[in-house]
């Protein structure tokens, strides 16, 4: 659907008018293109990006650099990055990449950060070091990190992925009593270190989660004073740390939840994996900025990568994109990409208040592979949908298995673009299914590093081609307060601030509770 809030609607129309003529293409020939894979592919230092397996052709690809051009998104993301007002609804900027220590141009900010980070390096160091120890004067061996969302699927990839040789991690997510039991069964109180990790200090599953495990503390340890020495709190919410019992850090309210793995909430990988280690991270996601910010659009990746979602989303209707990874390091890429994704552009307002006319964001899910091949795959290959998808792989072969995934990850993209004639039609593929590449070298921080803010960037430019704001997330609010209210309606019945059928299921839920009590109590 051609809109006015694109931008020039000529770019718009132009694509088009090039979808409906370009889709009896046939995936193979593309692959016979000569040059083809030097015209449409980019190396970013150890990570190689490339879209030549996308459903497209050189005009197509021009004029999406002019949609993207019209649309000024370059410059959009360069007011990012000088950190104006870009999360519109909450009057904030997007400060995230000056976390990892890029620089926006505010000196005071700069300073803040710097300063904050080397007392986190300190802090892990005295841990490591030993000079700081638990109420048991122990040395600490093992973190329990308790945060939801952005506060935890960026610091669990990067623990997963990377070498744990300090603090062995774990995570709590939800109060669920059978979670905490697990994640408590294994822990010494005397040698664990919990860091409470909540941007708004108000998420009710985080807090409640921290209230179990600090009771655990000190009812295990018989010690009152256990908490002030065994855990911290991370959080932008200045006066609720205030009253936290242990250590504290804070970062600014300008750094999303999805996109701050970079500040003090990183420091789970820092103990886990050691400050050279997180240094090496940040280095590799400064070095994705300086791209991001010095590039053209026709070689900006991250705009590149936008506009082929956008292409995929609004021309070729895919209505899901598939992470699928070939490296056993970032197995929990699928689902850090889902949220960054998925909160940042699930949508359906642009910026100015009025509603989108066309289709923002898109489904994203995925997998570890080849097991996926063994699961989804047939739905990929044959199924009716349309979708998009990423294949991330590495390079660094170590056995013949690990050059046998990467030749299945080849494959399986091959076979979605260009299909498979069969004179049996149910052995038939149909193809016509882009996808991208993304091959690292291989596995390791700085890479790591490149890879997540290039897909922090690519979900920015996403929503500033789309004049939608990626940077708040209204919808899950409303989800925790309706919440709320229904936890209040449970304890206080007699109040009744709940629609009709849901003061029924309230009711039955509530009876039929009494009555399992009653049955194992009797």
């Amino acid at each position: 659907m051609a809109s006015k809030d694109l931008g020039p609607v000529r770019h718009w129309q132009r694509l088009q008018l090039l979808a409906t003529r370009f889709r009896g293409a046939r995936g193979a020939d593309l692959l016979a293109e000569q040059n083809r894979l030097t015209k449409l592919s980019l190396q970013l230092d150890c990570l190689c990006v490339d879209w030549s397996h996308q459903f497209i052709n050189q005009e197509i690809f021009d004029c999406l650099v002019a949609l993207g051009t019209a649309l000024k998104v370059n410059d959009q993301l360069a007011s990012q990055f000088a950190g104006e007002i870009v999360n519109t609804t909450e009057s904030r900027p997007a400060v995230h990449t000056a976390m990892r220590g890029t620089s926006i141009g505010n000196k005071h900010l700069d300073s803040l950060v710097a300063m904050e980070y080397d007392n986190v390096c300190a802090f892990v160091n005295d841990v490591h070091e030993g000079t700081r120890r638990s109420f048991s004067d122990e040395l600490f061996t093992d973190l329990l990190h308790v945060g939801i969302g952005g506060s935890h699927l960026g610091q669990v990839l990067a623990c997963d992925a990377l070498p744990n040789t300090f603090l062995k991690p774990h995570f709590l997510t939800n109060p669920n009593s059978i979670q905490v039991r697990r994640s408590l069964r294994d822990l010494n109180p005397n040698t664990t270190l919990v860091v409470f990790a909540s941007k708004s200090f108000r998420t009710t599953e985080t807090l409640e989660g921290f209230k179990q495990v600090a009771s655990w503390l000190v009812e295990r340890s018989g010690n009152a004073d256990a908490l002030k020495s065994n855990t911290v709190a991370i959080s932008a919410n200045k006066e609720a740390l205030q009253q936290f019992p242990g250590s504290v850090f804070s970062i600014p309210l300008g750094v999303g939840g999805r996109f701050s793995l970079w500040s003090a909430m990183g420091l789970p990988v820092l103990l886990a994996c050691g400050v050279p280690t997180f240094t090496k991270l940040r280095a590799g996601a400064q070095f994705a900025d300086q791209h991001a910010t010095s590039a053209e659009i026709h070689e900006n990746v991250a705009a590149i990568l936008a506009l082929l979602a956008v292409w995929n989303t609004n021309f070729r209707g895919a209505g899901s994109h598939a992470c699928l990874v070939y490296a056993e390091e970032l197995r929990l890429l699928p689902a850090y990409l889902q949220q960054l994704s998925m909160e940042s552009l699930g949508k359906t307002v642009h910026n100015h208040g009025e509603p989108t006319k066309h289709h923002t964001g898109t489904l994203v899910w995925g997998g570890l592979e080849t097991e996926g091949q063994h699961a989804f795959h047939q739905w990929l290959l044959q199924g009716s949908r349309r979708f998009s998808a990423d294949f991330i792989a590495s390079l660094d072969a170590q056995s013949s298995h690990d050059e046998w995934v990467l030749s299945n990850c080849l494959a399986q993209q091959e076979l979605l673009l260009a299909g498979h004639s069969n004179k049996d039609p149910h052995k038939a593929i149909q193809g016509g299914n882009g996808s991208t590449l993304f091959l690292l070298d291989r596995i390791e921080p700085w890479s790591i590093g490149i890879l997540l803010a290039l897909l922090e960037h690519t979900v920015a430019c996403q929503g500033y081609l789309w004049s939608i704001n990626p940077f708040d997330q209204w919808g899950v609010e409303a989800g925790k307060n309706l919440a709320d209210s229904l936890v209040n309606a449970r304890k206080q019945p007699q109040i009744q601030r709940q629609n009709t059928l849901q003061i029924q299921r309230l009711r039955k839920i509530a009876q039929r509770q009494n009555n399992l009590n009653k049955h194992q109590n009797g």
